[in-house]
């Protein structure tokens, strides 16, 4: 199962499991900004 963490800053944000790119494209754009 592919795992995704977010990092910014060097810290840790966020993490997604799964293979939803709908759901993963959200994660990314929303962490965008």
């Amino acid at each position: 199962m592919p795992t995704f963490h977010f990092y910014k800053n060097e810290k840790k944000v966020d993490d997604f499991s799964g293979s939803n790119e709908a759901k993963l494209e959200e994660k990314v754009n929303a962490l965008r900004s």
